[in-house]
């Protein structure tokens, strides 16, 4: 007996056929996505970063297979499809491991960022990114000036290791009129001496995340030294707030989190994820320290009324 090769295959064998198919379709397009957050420490910052994005991340709990680690437990995986180091340890920690797997760091300033990535070799053999810690500098200007909007001269001490932080300032700056003026540090206890420089040519110092000038050794003399000279401090974390500082503006780790697992569920496509590029976060708020300004005899608004403003200018 000879075989049709057009005849029809039996109905019940096409029922597996396609059974067959759409059971391997749905394993595919359903399988989770491997993420290994790795912990700086076991800190309240980094925790609450990497409860938040969990949180987020379990709106689509199928989608996503989520560990977290810290250096003490770091253990490298085959089967990790994304690792997500939480501050500059992990980060560094993790760049050290050998391997290709995809690294986006959270917790980190860019500044701090950009330097290490420049020097390491696991920037050219891996996909790597980050949501950096910090805010942009025009958000940053557009903050003061809604606090404070009689400002004119505006100061940036920066490190010797950025050049381009003092002009990326002044650009930022260009369109509020706003005069900046610079010293570069090259030794950590330059800080304060070059602070009294600026004296009488500022009314405002404006830190930035750079660890020569924020260092621990040099962050309370310098911030002494601003209150001695009555110098308005504006800075991009709350515990700069609670160590002397008048303004920040700021993404709270917990926010951070949920921002980070937001833009992860975005990127995700047909089982996969694709690395979110390097960006600021969108999301933000604003601190006073209410002490600090009637110590200087500085009338500011309270954050919420700051950022209102901010919000209004935006969207003009």
């Amino acid at each position: 007996m000879s075989l049709d090769p057009h005849a029809r295959p039996p109905l019940r064998l096409a029922r597996f056929l396609v059974l067959g198919c759409m059971l391997v379709w749905t394993a595919w397009a359903t399988a989770a996505i491997n993420v290994t957050l790795v912990l700086s420490d076991s800190g309240a910052m980094y925790r609450a970063a990497a409860d938040s994005l969990q949180h987020e991340l379990a709106q689509e709990n199928q989608h996503w297979q989520v560990q977290v680690q810290t250096l003490a437990t770091r253990i490298g995986s085959t089967r990790e499809n994304l690792v997500i180091p939480l501050g500059l340890r992990a980060l560094q920690k993790v760049l050290a491991e050998p391997g290709s797997t995809p690294v986006w760091a959270l917790l980190v300033p860019r500044a701090e960022f950009d330097l290490i990535t420049a020097k390491h070799a696991a920037a050219k053999r891996r996909p790597l990114s980050a949501l950096y810690l910090d805010q942009p500098l025009p958000r940053q200007i557009q903050m003061l000036m809604a606090a404070l909007p009689a400002t004119k001269r505006l100061g940036v001490l920066v490190g010797s290791s950025d050049t381009r932080v003092a002009e990326a300032i002044r650009e930022a700056s260009g369109t509020h009129a706003l005069e900046v003026s610079s010293k570069r540090i090259s030794r950590a206890d330059d800080a304060v001496a070059l602070l009294d420089d600026l004296k009488g040519r500022i009314d405002i110092l404006l830190l930035v995340p750079d660890p020569q000038v924020l260092s621990r050794s040099m962050l309370k003399p310098l911030l002494l030294e601003t209150y001695r000279l009555r110098l308005p401090v504006v800075a991009y974390s709350t515990q700069l707030i609670e160590a002397g500082a008048m303004l920040a503006l700021y993404t709270s780790p917990g926010r951070l989190g949920q921002e980070a697992g937001q833009r992860l569920r975005h990127a995700r496509r047909n089982g996969s994820v694709q690395l979110p590029l390097p960006a600021y976060p969108d999301s933000f708020d604003v601190a006073v320290n209410r002490s600090v300004a009637l110590s200087l005899g500085i009338r500011v608004p309270t954050g919420d009324l700051i950022r209102q403003r901010m919000d209004r200018k935006s969207a003009r």
